[in-house]
């Protein structure tokens, strides 16, 4: 068995599209993470009656921040997905002219 020193893989570029995803992506897992959902709650709560109750809120809150971003995000993705393919299959005078409709206009020209 030898140790051969092997190259780490290439990283690709990321395109915005890509980012966008990654970051939907995060945010979705963080949803359903305890350590990102359950923090600790304020001064105000600790060792008070509602301690507890102040926790389930607090994750509640989180859980929805984090969805809302994934869904944000998403929309993003898809969005500089149609551009990026729209700008590899037009030339530069049509891309721009298409940069003004709307996002489902957008999807509905591609191939």
């Amino acid at each position: 068995m030898s140790l051969e020193r092997r190259e780490p893989p290439r990283q690709r570029e990321t395109s915005v599209a890509g980012a966008y995803l990654e970051q939907a992506l995060d945010a979705l897992r963080y949803s359903a993470s305890a350590e990102r959902l359950y923090r600790e709650v304020s001064d105000l709560h600790k060792g008070s009656l509602f301690e507890g109750a102040q926790h389930g809120f607090n994750a509640r809150n989180a859980r929805l921040r984090y969805l809302r971003a994934s869904v944000l995000f998403s929309a993003l993705a898809a969005e500089a997905l149609a551009n990026e393919f729209l700008a590899a299959l037009l030339r530069k005078r049509e891309v721009e002219a298409l940069d003004r409709l709307r996002t489902p206009d957008k999807l509905l020209l591609g191939p």
